[in-house]
C-alpha cells in the first residue's frame, strides 16, 4: 500500500501584520549595519526552505557576522521543483524576497532557476551580475559521492525506505539529474563569488548539502542555524579537525571536543542547572521534544526503580512480554530522514530496522519492543514499519507498537535499553540513568554516555554485550555517564539557546505573534549587547561549533560570577538516575485527593491530570499509581467516577469507534489495583439536567502494600447494548479518598 503524504499544518502566514515587521526591519537593519562596498565579500544566505522562523534565524545570523567583518548580503531562493511539490505547500517566493531585502539583502540568486538553466544545457551562469562558465561534472571519484547525496534526497522526495522501493511514476531520473545540476551550481558559485561565510538552514540533500559541500571544499565557514528554541546554530570552520568528512561528520567530532573543554570541566558549577533542565525535560518543559507527542503523553513522573516498578508489571501485561526478562526498546527513526548524513554503522535507515528485527527473533533472552517515528507517515508512504511488523510480530518475546500508543512514563518503565540509530532517546534515556545503544554518530556520539557501534558488525557484538549485562543483572550505566548525559541536555536545551528578541522563540510559530514580535524588536528594542551579536562574534572569533548563550571559556569562579549560576539549596548526591534534586518529594498528606497535580498521584497511564478534579482517561485503559505511605496506613480508596457532557466531547475526540452515541450512552467499565479483578461499574448517560452521572468504588488495599499503587480502570472488552465501546474515554474521576487503616 502507498500512504499519501498529509498535507502540512504549519504554515507561514502573512498579511499586513508581516508587511509591519518587514518594514521595521529595513529601518533597523538600515540603521544597524555598516556600509560597504561593491567589492566588499558577501555573506551567502540559504531562504530555500518555507518556515519563517527558519528564515529569520539564517537572516539574523547573516547579519551578525555582517556587523563583525563588512560583507554584502546575497540570499539563495527558489527552492528545487521537487521539494515544492512533493514535500512542501507553502513556499512563498515573493514573501521571502520582500523579506530579505528588508534584512538588507544585496543581491538575490534564484537557484532554481539557474539549476534548470545548467539542466538544460546551459555551459555558463550569471551570478551577481557577472558571467560564469558552469563547473564541469563531477569525476569518477567524485561521483560516488555526488550518487550517495542523490539518492538520500530521492528517498526523502518520495518518502520510501531505499531506492529500490522507487515506482516508475516516481521520476529518479529527474531528480537525479536535478541534483547533479545542483552540484555543478554549487561548485561554480563558491568558486566565482568571494563567499566569507554561508549560513543555511539545513546540511542534507541536494539543495542544501551540495553547497554545504562546495563552501567546505572552498575552505567557506558553514553556520547552521536549528529549527528549535531561540536563536540556535552548529558551525564547522576551514582547518579544524574533521573538516574534510562532511559537516555532520566534522561536527560530531567537534562538539566532542567542546563538550570536553567547555563544558565537562565546569560540571560543578553547572550541577544544578544541568538538573534543573533534566527536571525541566521531565515534564516536557523547554522542548524540544519532537519525538514524542505533548501533554501527558510526554509528561515523565517516574523518580525511582520502585516507582518504575510499580508501573513495570502493568505495562508488560499490555504489551503481553515476560516479566522476568530485560526489555530492549528499538525506537525507529525517520526511514527516509537524512540517509548517510553522517557516519552510519547499517547502509540506510531501513536495513538497520530490519536487521535488528532479524536479529531480535532469535533474541529470546531479552523482551523486543519496536516502536515507530511518531512522524512515520510523513517520512514513509510504504507501510515499511507496518510491513516488519507482519513479519516479526508472530513471536512471544517481539511487539511492534505505534510510538504514541505508549505513554513517556510507560516506556521509561519497561526499557532497560533504548536503541536508535541517532535518536535524541539515545541522549534522553541516560539522563535518566537508563543506558541507550546508538547504530552510528549523532552531535552527543561521542560524548561518553551512549554506547556508539560504528559497523554493523561492532553493532551486533554491542547488542549482544547488553542483553548480556542485562540478564546478569549488571549496572550498564555509570554515575559520570548520568552526569555527561544531564550536562548534554543542559547545553542543547540552555546552554546552546541564545536568548534574542531580535529572533522569538520557536514555540510562538510563524503568523501574527511572531511579526509582532518582531516588529517590536525592531522598532523598540536598542541592541546594543544584543545577545546574539555577542554569541555569534564569540562562535566566529573562537570557531566554536556551538553557538552558547554563555562565555564558557571562562574558568568556573568567573563563569559563575558573570552568568549568575549559582549553586541550588537541594542536595545533588542522587541526581544520577530517574529522580532530580528538584523533584518533590513530600509525602502524601491528608485524606482526600481532588486534583491531578497533588503529589500523591505518582504517575498516569492514559489518563490526563485536572486541577479541580483528578483528571480524565484518554485511553480505553487508564492507569493511576497513588502513594499510600507510610506502609500499612491506608485501607482501602474510595474512588468517585463521573460521566458527564464533556465526557462524550473526549470520546468523540479520541476514538473512530462508531459503536454508538457517547451523549446518550452508558458507560460499562470494570476498576480495580493491578493485577485484580476488579469491580464492574455501570454509568447511566448524564441527565438533561446536565448533572453528571456518578459511582464511588471502594478499593481495598492489601495490608502488605509497599506504599505504591497502581489502580486500572479498564473498558468492557464488550459493550452490550446501551453502552458505547472503550467506554473509559473521557471518563471523569473527581476524588479520590484514603480511609486510614486504623481509627486514630
Amino acid at each position: 500500500m502507498t500512504r499519501e503524504r498529509p498535507p502540512a499544518t504549519d504554515l507561514p502566514t502573512f498579511g499586513p501584520t508581516f508587511d509591519a515587521m518587514c518594514a521595521a526591519a529595513a529601518t533597523h537593519w538600515r540603521t544597524t549595519l555598516p556600509e560597504v562596498p561593491d567589492s566588499a565579500p558577501v555573506v551567502l544566505v540559504d531562504l530555500l526552505m518555507q518556515d519563517l522562523r527558519l528564515a529569520l534565524r539564517t537572516l539574523t545570523l547573516a547579519n551578525s557576522l555582517r556587523r563583525i567583518e563588512a560583507a554584502r548580503l546575497v540570499v539563495l531562493v527558489g527552492p528545487n521543483r521537487y521539494w515544492d511539490s512533493r514535500i512542501w505547500d507553502g513556499y512563498d517566493r515573493e514573501r521571502w524576497l520582500q523579506l530579505a531585502r528588508a534584512y538588507g539583502a544585496d543581491d538575490v540568486i534564484d537557484v532554481s532557476a539557474l539549476t534548470d538553466r545548467v539542466e538544460a544545457g546551459g555551459s555558463d551562469v550569471e551570478l551577481l551580475g557577472a558571467t560564469f562558465p558552469v563547473a564541469a561534472p563531477r569525476d569518477a571519484a567524485g561521483r560516488k559521492r555526488l550518487d550517495v547525496m542523490s539518492d538520500s534526497t530521492a528517498v526523502r522526495l518520495l518518502r520510501i525506505p531505499r531506492m529500490s522501493d522507487a515506482v516508475a511514476e516516481d521520476d529518479v531520473a529527474g531528480i537525479r539529474r536535478s541534483v547533479a545540476s545542483e552540484d555543478r551550481l554549487y561548485r561554480t558559485l563558491f568558486d566565482a563569488l568571494p563567499v566569507r561565510a554561508f549560513v543555511t538552514s539545513h546540511v542534507d540533500y541536494g539543495q542544501w548539502g551540495l553547497a554545504v559541500e562546495a563552501a567546505t571544499g572552498c575552505g567557506v565557514p558553514v553556520l547552521h542555524a536549528q529549527a528549535t528554541g531561540g536563536l540556535k546554530a552548529y558551525a564547522l570552520f576551514d582547518g579544524t579537525e574533521g573538516s574534510d568528512l562532511g559537516f555532520r561528520r566534522a561536527l560530531s567530532l567537534q562538539i566532542a571536543q567542546q563538550f570536553e573543554t567547555q563544558v565537562w570541566r565546569h560540571r560543578d558549577v553547572l550541577a544544578a542547572s544541568a538538573e534543573r533542565t533534566a527536571w525541566r525535560s521531565k515534564a516536557n518543559l523547554g522542548r524540544p521534544s519532537w519525538w514524542r507527542g505533548g501533554g501527558e503523553i510526554s509528561r515523565l513522573d517516574l523518580r525511582s526503580t520502585a516507582e518504575r516498578s510499580a508501573l513495570r508489571g502493568h505495562a508488560l501485561g499490555r504489551l503481553g512480554l515476560d516479566p522476568d526478562k530485560p526489555v530492549v526498546t528499538v525506537f525507529n527513526h525517520a526511514v527516509s530522514d537524512a540517509v548517510q548524513g553522517n557516519h552510519e554503522a547499517f547502509v540506510d535507515l531501513a536495513t538497520w530496522f530490519e536487521k535488528t528485527a532479524e536479529y531480535a527473533a532469535g533474541a529470546t533472552d531479552a523482551n523486543w519492543l519496536f516502536l515507530d517515528h511518531p512522524s512515520q507517515f510523513n517520512y514513509d508512504r510504504t507501510e515499511h514499519f507496518e510491513r516488519l511488523a507482519e513479519q516479526y510480530g508472530r513471536h512471544s518475546h517481539i511487539v511492534f507498537r505505534p510510538s504514541l500508543a505508549l505513554s513517556r512514563n510507560a516506556l521509561w518503565s519497561v526499557t532497560d535499553l533504548a536503541v536508535t540509530v541517532r535518536g535524541s532517546v539515545s541522549a534522553e534515556f541516560p539522563a535518566y540513568g537508563i543506558p541507550a545503544l546508538q547504530a552510528g554518530w549523532s552531535e552527543w556520539s561521542h560524548l561518553g554516555f551512549s554506547r556508539r557501534a560504528d559497523t554493523e558488525a561492532g553493532y551486533f557484538d554491542e547488542l549482544a554485550s547488553c542483553i548480556r549485562g542485562l540478564t546478569a543483572g549488571e549496572a550498564l550505566m555509570t554515575e559520570e555517564q548520568s552526569r555527561r548525559a544531564r550536562l548534554w541536555l543542559w547545553l542543547y536545551r540552555s546552554g546552546a539557546d541564545v536568548t534574542t528578541p531580535l529572533v522569538p522563540h520557536w514555540e510562538n510559530g510563524q503568523g501574527t505573534t511572531l511579526h509582532q514580535l518582531v516588529a517590536t524588536a525592531m522598532n523598540h528594542v536598542e541592541d546594543d549587547a544584543d545577545p546574539a551579536y555577542v554569541a555569534v562574534r564569540r562562535l566566529w572569533e573562537r570557531e566554536d561549533p556551538i553557538l552558547t548563550r554563555m562565555d564558557l571559556g571562562l574558568d568556573s569562579r568567573e563563569l559563575a560570577d558573570s552568568h549568575a549560576l549559582t549553586a541550588h539549596g537541594r542536595s545533588l548526591a542522587d541526581s544520577v538516575g530517574l529522580a532530580t534534586a528538584h523533584e518533590d518529594w513530600t509525602p502524601r498528606s491528608g485524606s482526600r485527593v481532588v486534583s491531578g497535580r497533588s503529589a500523591t498521584l505518582r504517575m498516569v497511564e492514559g489518563f490526563v491530570r485536572g486541577e479541580a478534579i483528578v483528571g480524565r482517561a484518554s485511553q480505553p485503559e487508564a492507569v493511576l499509581v497513588v502513594d499510600t505511605a507510610p506502609l500499612g496506613s491506608t485501607r482501602s480508596i474510595e474512588v468517585e467516577l463521573a460521566l458527564d457532557s464533556q465526557s462524550a466531547t473526549w470520546w468523540a475526540d479520541r476514538t473512530s469507534t462508531h459503536g454508538g452515541d457517547a451523549t446518550r450512552s452508558g458507560r460499562r467499565v470494570r476498576i480495580g489495583l493491578e493485577g485484580s479483578q476488579g469491580t464492574q461499574v455501570d454509568l447511566a448517560p448524564a441527565g438533561t439536567s446536565g448533572l453528571p452521572s456518578t459511582a464511588t468504588v471502594v478499593l481495598d488495599v492489601p495490608a502488605t502494600s509497599h506504599g505504591l499503587l497502581a489502580i486500572c480502570v479498564h473498558s468492557s472488552p464488550h459493550a452490550p447494548h446501551g453502552y458505547i465501546p472503550q467506554g473509559v474515554i473521557g471518563l471523569r474521576i473527581n476524588s479520590l479518598v484514603f480511609n486510614p487503616a486504623t481509627d486514630l
